[in-house]
């Protein structure tokens, strides 16, 4: 999971941040820089998986996943996001581990880092994103608000062992405030390598439409191709505003490549890839 000295200092920069102390304060800032900066985003996926014939070749560790973020926009889903991100924090002396959680019926499918500062754990999920870190507490209920959403942590029972590691993890004002369940469990590096892996197979995430989520300019932006017809989505205030995606898919990847500051042509591609229904 190790980057390099170079390429922690080369994101760093991206990000506009000094190496500094690894205490929360710190964690927050890294979090909000990149939320900022490396979309949550499918497309590269997408392409990734058309191209590479075997699929053990898929997935993108942290290196390459850093390069792709800083040279051409990239991004990813949790699975490869939380794994770079991880990478990051553990090169700036942060001590902590990955989880995989569960989304209602889907187990398994989504990832969250955990950092342990001074004895307490904080989730920091930058493959969702939650746009801040939050605590994870087995005795009480957790809150804590970033410059867009609110979030909320809540301890339940864990039925296999008693123990409450177990948290509920919710946004508000949000239409669907349930994000997912946390599973506060460490997950073994070569565990997490294989999931990732699978997460390239025939039942892989988010292989078959193209989603991108980014903070744009202090705005939550986002782009799905099964949101038909085509267009940006936008948040001010917590109000939604669409911008239609006029003209063919060459047109609409210039205009998504310029909101998301993406490579145009790895989007134009993934655009052709995926299957967008006629309006």
């Amino acid at each position: 999971m190790k980057i390099s000295a170079d390429l922690t200092r080369r994101i760093l920069r991206h990000f506009a941040l000094e190496k500094a102390q690894p205490d929360l304060r710190y964690l927050t800032a890294l979090l909000n820089a990149y939320v900022q900066t490396v979309p949550w985003e499918s497309a590269s996926r997408i392409v990734r998986r058309a191209q590479v014939s075997k699929t053990e070749d898929c997935p993108r560790w942290p290196a390459e996943f850093w390069e792709g973020a800083l040279e051409r926009g990239l991004g990813g889903t949790c699975f490869e996001s939380n794994y770079a991100f991880m990478a990051l924090l553990q090169s700036l002396r942060f001590e902590g581990y990955l989880t995989i959680n569960d989304m209602h019926d889907y187990v398994g499918c989504h990832t969250a880092a955990v950092v342990e500062i001074d004895g307490v754990h904080w989730m920091a999920d930058a493959g969702f994103p939650v746009l801040t870190p939050v605590q994870l507490d087995a005795t009480q209920r957790t809150e804590a608000s970033s410059a867009w959403l609110h979030y909320t942590a809540q301890p339940e029972p864990d039925h296999s062992d008693g123990n409450a590691t177990v948290f509920t993890l919710e946004r508000t004002p949000h239409p669907n405030p349930y994000c997912f369940t946390v599973h506060n469990t460490p997950i073994a590096d070569a565990d997490y390598r294989a999931a990732t892996l699978n997460d390239y197979g025939p039942n892989g995430l988010f292989l078959q439409e193209a989603n991108i989520n980014k903070v744009v300019n202090g705005e939550l932006w986002r782009f799905s191709t099964r949101e038909l017809p085509l267009h940006l989505q936008r948040f001010v205030n917590h109000e939604r505003i669409d911008t239609p995606l006029e003209g063919d898919l060459d047109h609409a990847a210039q205009l998504i490549a310029q909101t998301f500051g993406m490579d145009e042509s790895m989007l134009r591609e993934a655009l052709g890839r995926v299957n967008i229904p006629q309006a």
